[in-house]
């Protein structure tokens, strides 16, 4: 009985943290515009750091994209506010843990708040699974080119790859990779 109760707690923290998200989103504005390897001069990467091969996944492809001469930034996500073994933050890398949002789901964190108010050409998802708290950075995002796959509560993304066939990252990647070289401006 104890778990049911704690089950049905979360899920009316879970709705009333989306809800408020919803009201959030219908205030804000933002700038679109479609975006490539060409014409992107900067990109954020969102993802589950928790998952150490997830986190090597996400780091390749930002060794790829900085390669190319963009400006990139992994923002990793973390149940814990310990950083993970794994990994190490640095001026391209930080990570944010559900300790950096209020219990309704609103971002307390000043500098979560303030990378997010920066104009990114592109954000890039990489959560396969539901997620409120990557949700939340992903709708709340000033980029101008969003892309990811579809969930449940799917967020504000421009551009939505299916992956239901194959919800692996290492072919989500490779799927953003295709149709970044594809789309012309």
């Amino acid at each position: 009985m104890k778990r049911k109760k704690q089950i049905l707690l979360e899920n009316i923290k879970k709705n009333i943290a989306y809800y408020w998200l919803r009201k959030k989103l219908s205030k804000i504005t933002r700038n679109t515009c479609f975006h490539n390897y060409d014409t992107a001069k900067t990109i954020i990467l969102v993802f589950d750091a928790s998952n150490q091969e997830d986190y090597k996944a996400v780091y390749s492809f930002f060794k790829q994209l900085s390669d190319k001469g963009i400006r990139v930034q992994m923002l990793g996500f973390n149940y814990a506010k310990d950083s993970l073994d794994f990994y190490q933050t640095g001026v391209y890398f930080s990570y944010f843990s559900k300790q950096d949002f209020s219990w309704y789901g609103a971002i307390k964190n000043p500098k979560l708040n303030e990378l997010l108010q920066k104009k990114w050409d592109i954000l890039i998802d990489f959560s396969i699974e539901e997620n409120y708290f990557i949700d939340a950075i992903t709708n709340l995002s000033n980029a101008q080119f969003k892309i990811g796959t579809k969930k449940e509560n799917t967020p504000n993304y421009d551009f939505i790859i299916d992956i239901e066939k194959n919800r692996n990252l290492p072919y989500f990647i490779a799927q953003i990779d295709f149709y970044l070289k594809m789309i012309k401006k």
